[in-house]
């Protein structure tokens, strides 16, 4: 009787391995999807291919919790999933809302700390991710904050950084507007005091797509890396478009000794009688896995989504998610597609389509 040869076996161990294994390398897969597809819902998504790792959900504020016209909450659970650690002048606001009926309204007339309008602290993030998500919108009748006084505009959409180090924060990130024409002089990420500074293009200036009484998403995905190993990828989302406005890899993004500890949104404002910003749906995950997402668009190829809302997982494995469905604009009765998106950014091709308020075996 013929035996088989050690080399062989060993060979067919490895086939098996990796047949019965994630595949690394794989597009994520969705199969099916259980539960009703409705605000606030869980949902259960079979497939493949998700990893095995998901993020850390530091934040998630619809803004619908707070009370109107109050100071944004920082008490614990006050957003939908965590809470903001300090509030200043943001409000809760019906002005204007992406999803439900309020948003986050910060009045630059008020005065008040410039950066510290809304700011969350978590554990800091070394030599691993952060995942930013949010919407903004600057009605077409006011203005980029400081464009109604001497030293002209200046708008940080953002500021992160690590808080232990003296003001700026030390390996700080944020993107600047510097134009009330619809931020079309805009500055891009860069590391504080660093002579090897990541750019979205040339001298760090770029095209923006960001348009003044436009809803208007802003994503960000980073790797805190001081040996050249961190990326930084920026999405820009809004009925004008899906735009992938950065995507490095193999670059510095902080200072050995700069863990990201803090988040301010928005990052900072000049004083201005004339400017107002409202911003909603604000997600902050961290860990490994950060960059792991469920989201929802109105059309089966993500990148060519105009309107997109992530919906925050509950449990991860590498062939099966649960979520909480938060339908940010959507409404009830439109037909959506949905993906699911690795930590390596992979994105899966979209499920559906599905109907927001069906339920069962989709």
């Amino acid at each position: 009787m013929k035996q088989f040869r050690p080399k062989l076996v060993g060979l067919l161990t490895l086939l098996l391995i990796i047949h019965m294994s994630p595949v690394a390398w794989a597009m994520p897969k969705i199969t099916n999807v259980t539960g009703t597809i409705n605000d606030g819902q869980q949902i259960t998504i079979n497939g493949m291919g998700f990893g095995t790792v998901g993020p850390v959900i530091q934040l998630f504020d619809s803004f619908e919790k707070g009370a109107l016209n109050n100071k944004i909450a920082t008490t614990i659970n006050s957003a939908d999933i965590g809470n903001w650690t300090a509030s200043d002048t943001g409000r809760y606001s019906d002005d204007f809302a992406l999803s439900g009926s309020q948003s986050l309204k910060v009045d630059f007339s008020l005065g008040g700390l410039v950066y510290n309008h809304s700011l969350l602290r978590f554990q800091g993030v070394r030599n691993t991710d952060i995942f930013v998500s949010w919407w903004q919108y600057l009605p077409v009748n006011k203005v980029v904050p400081g464009s109604s006084g001497a030293e002209g505009p200046n708008w940080k959409w953002f500021w992160l950084g690590d808080e232990d180090d003296n003001w700026p924060w030390g390996s700080d990130f944020t993107i600047t507007c510097m134009s009330d024409n619809n931020c079309d002089n805009i500055w891009g990420p860069s590391i504080q005091n660093d002579t090897e500074l990541p750019k979205l293009s040339g001298n760090g200036y770029f095209s923006t797509t960001f348009q003044k009484g436009t809803w208007f998403r802003v994503t960000v995905a980073l790797r805190n890396s001081s040996d050249k190993t961190g990326y930084i990828w920026y999405q820009e989302v809004s009925k004008n478009g899906n735009t992938i406005q950065a995507d490095l890899t193999g670059v510095t993004t902080a200072h050995s000794t700069d863990p990201w500890n803090i988040f301010a949104l928005p990052g900072y404002g000049r004083n201005d009688i004339n400017a107002v910003l409202y911003f909603d749906d604000v997600y902050i995950a961290t860990g490994d896995g950060a960059r792991a997402r469920i989201e929802i668009g109105e059309t089966s190829t993500y990148s060519a989504c105009k309107k997109l809302a992530i919906m925050t997982p509950d449990t991860w494995q590498h062939n099966q998610i649960k979520a909480t469905v938060r339908q940010g604009q959507f409404k009830n009765n439109d037909k959506i597609y949905l993906f699911v998106i690795d930590s390596d950014g992979k994105v899966s091709s979209g499920y559906g389509p599905l109907i927001i308020g069906q339920s069962d075996n989709l």
